[in-house]
């Protein structure tokens, strides 16, 4: 073997090293996600279906995002699946290109004053089409209608609309996504850790199993 040949083995041997090492250095960032802060993921008053559990998934979403909508299947299967095993948890996140993002969202405040807040959230995303464009009195109607098949108080409903009397814990939320870097809906974490929708059944059955 000439001297040439011995410098380009060396060189192959290298290169190759070298992308092992990148390859496992990516693979350990992906494994080591940063943790968000857990008093800006929970916070006393926010929406939480079982706050005793031991894994958590914090939805930042909003009610009229075309998104979260798709995304709310998957939800229903992790929560059906896992049921007590997790807390899930729902945080406000109001996006202003939609026009009834903070009516709907005031609205199941008033649903989850009547702990139906879950219930009410999966209507009003079922049928964005019907609300989603509509007037505040048109929306108010059909909000008070949803509620009523439920259980919800519609008086409650109205007063929370008109009078946006969950402003403040719904700007709370907000506030607390874009500190946790959130740009979009909807947006999960989980154990304090970003997850992908896609990922989300397969990520949170790993969770469940390691506690």
């Amino acid at each position: 073997m000439n001297t040439e040949s011995k410098v380009l083995i060396a060189i192959a041997a290298v290169i190759t090293v070298a992308a092992s090492v990148l390859l496992v250095m990516a693979g350990g960032k992906d494994d080591a996600k940063p943790v968000a802060d857990p008093g800006k993921l929970v916070r006393s008053d926010s929406i939480q279906s079982n706050p005793k559990a031991k894994v958590t998934l914090v939805e930042f979403g909003d009610l009229q995002c075309s998104a979260c909508a798709a995304a709310n299947p998957t939800v229903q299967q992790v929560k059906k699946r896992y049921g007590a095993k997790i807390n899930f948890v729902w945080r406000h996140f109001p996006l202003n290109i939609h026009r009834n993002a903070l009516t709907s969202a005031n609205a199941s405040e008033a649903a989850n004053a009547q702990d139906k807040f879950f219930a009410f959230a999966d209507k009003l995303m079922a049928t964005q089409s019907a609300w989603g464009e509509a007037g505040t009195p048109a929306a108010i109607q059909l909000f008070v209608s949803y509620g009523g098949s439920l259980g919800v108080s519609g008086p409650a409903i109205e007063k929370a609309v008109k009078e946006q009397q969950y402003k403040a814990k719904i700007s709370k939320d907000y506030a607390d996504g874009e500190a946790l870097g959130v740009n979009s809906t909807p947006t999960f974490f989980l154990n304090g850790k970003k997850v992908e929708t896609t990922e989300l059944l397969k990520a949170v059955g790993a969770a469940v199993s390691q506690k």
